[in-house]
């Protein structure tokens, strides 16, 4: 009975499922000490504990353990003006803003 029960649950999920619509932003410049190099040669370097966001490998060459921490702000302009557009709505306003942001790393290296 519990077999059939999970089964007609996930065919309910399944033929009710709607889609997810969504927008993200990931700043590969998190407050990392390459950021002058454009992260130029990030894959070949470890030099510290910012090496944990994008070479997790690259922990094996660090020999001590390494606190990294970042803040920074980022702020956006979006405005929105629809009657431009020609379907009306009026001013949308805007959809940017400050958002704080910022980064925090830590290695513990391996000590077997």
């Amino acid at each position: 009975m519990k077999h059939w029960t999970f089964i007609s649950m996930t065919l309910l999920l399944l033929l009710l499922e709607q889609p997810a619509w969504a927008a993200g932003l990931w700043l590969y410049e998190g407050g990392t000490p390459d950021l002058g190099t454009a992260a130029a040669g990030r894959t070949a370097m470890a030099p510290d504990a910012s090496t944990v966001g994008a070479n997790p490998a690259g922990m094996t060459h660090l020999d001590r353990p390494q606190v990294l921490s970042a803040f920074l702000g980022i702020y956006t302009n979006s405005q929105f003006n629809t009657n431009v557009s020609g379907i009306g709505g009026g001013d949308g306003g805007n959809a940017g803003g400050f958002v704080p942001s910022g980064g925090l790393h830590y290695v513990q290296p391996n000590t077997l």
